[in-house]
Protein backbone atom coordinates (compact mmCIF):
# COMPACT_ATOMS: atom_id res chain seq x y z
CA UNK A 1 0.00 0.00 0.00
CA UNK A 2 2.56 2.55 0.92
CA UNK A 3 4.62 1.66 -2.58
CA UNK A 4 1.28 2.48 -4.21
CA UNK A 5 1.23 5.78 -2.54
CA UNK A 6 4.75 6.68 -2.70
CA UNK A 7 4.07 6.16 -7.01
CA UNK A 8 1.15 8.04 -7.16
CA UNK A 9 2.57 10.92 -5.30
CA UNK A 10 5.33 10.95 -7.92
CA UNK A 11 3.21 10.26 -10.67
CA UNK A 12 1.45 13.32 -9.62
CA UNK A 13 4.79 15.52 -9.20
CA UNK A 14 5.22 14.57 -12.72
CA UNK A 15 2.47 15.94 -14.32
CA UNK A 16 2.41 18.98 -11.80
CA UNK A 17 6.15 20.00 -13.15
CA UNK A 18 5.41 19.45 -16.58
CA UNK A 19 2.52 21.66 -16.66
CA UNK A 20 4.21 24.42 -14.50
CA UNK A 21 6.42 24.66 -17.42
CA UNK A 22 4.03 24.75 -19.93
CA UNK A 23 2.22 27.10 -18.31
CA UNK A 24 5.55 29.61 -17.63
CA UNK A 25 6.65 28.85 -21.61
CA UNK A 26 3.14 29.78 -22.59
CA UNK A 27 2.65 33.21 -20.47
CA UNK A 28 6.07 34.25 -21.39
CA UNK A 29 5.79 34.63 -24.64
CA UNK A 30 2.73 36.67 -24.48
CA UNK A 31 5.06 39.13 -22.59
CA UNK A 32 7.90 39.28 -25.01
CA UNK A 33 7.70 42.63 -26.44
CA UNK A 34 7.18 45.49 -23.80
CA UNK A 35 4.49 48.16 -24.70
CA UNK A 36 5.45 51.12 -26.54
CA UNK A 37 5.83 54.08 -24.39
CA UNK A 38 2.10 56.43 -24.10
CA UNK A 39 1.64 59.35 -26.02
CA UNK A 40 2.70 62.59 -24.69
CA UNK A 41 1.77 65.94 -25.15
CA UNK A 42 3.34 69.54 -23.72
CA UNK A 43 2.04 72.15 -21.94
CA UNK A 44 2.86 75.13 -20.19
CA UNK A 45 3.20 75.10 -15.85
CA UNK A 46 4.40 77.49 -13.07
CA UNK A 47 8.22 76.81 -12.50
CA UNK A 48 7.85 77.92 -8.83
CA UNK A 49 5.09 78.33 -6.76
CA UNK A 50 3.59 81.96 -8.06
CA UNK A 51 2.93 84.87 -5.39
CA UNK A 52 -1.11 86.83 -5.49
CA UNK A 53 -0.48 89.99 -8.46
CA UNK A 54 2.98 88.37 -9.49
CA UNK A 55 3.47 89.67 -12.61
CA UNK A 56 4.08 85.86 -14.89
CA UNK A 57 7.70 86.23 -16.86
CA UNK A 58 8.87 83.66 -18.91
CA UNK A 59 11.83 82.30 -16.48
CA UNK A 60 8.49 81.67 -14.32
CA UNK A 61 7.41 78.88 -16.62
CA UNK A 62 8.17 75.28 -18.31
CA UNK A 63 7.01 72.97 -19.86
CA UNK A 64 5.82 69.19 -18.64
CA UNK A 65 5.07 66.15 -20.42
CA UNK A 66 1.61 65.00 -19.89
CA UNK A 67 -0.03 61.97 -21.07
CA UNK A 68 -2.19 62.33 -24.76
CA UNK A 69 -4.72 60.61 -23.93
CA UNK A 70 -6.06 62.70 -21.23
CA UNK A 71 -6.23 66.20 -22.70
CA UNK A 72 -6.31 69.22 -20.48
CA UNK A 73 -8.91 72.20 -21.25
CA UNK A 74 -7.83 75.68 -21.14
CA UNK A 75 -4.34 75.18 -21.31
CA UNK A 76 -1.09 76.69 -23.10
CA UNK A 77 1.27 74.78 -25.32
CA UNK A 78 3.50 77.85 -26.13
CA UNK A 79 5.02 79.32 -23.27
CA UNK A 80 4.89 82.71 -25.58
CA UNK A 81 1.17 83.19 -25.66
Amino acid sequence: MNRRLTSAFIIALLVSGVFTLWLSTKVSKKGGAPAPPPAKSQYVAAAANLQANQVIRAENLRMIDWPASVPLNGTFNNPAL
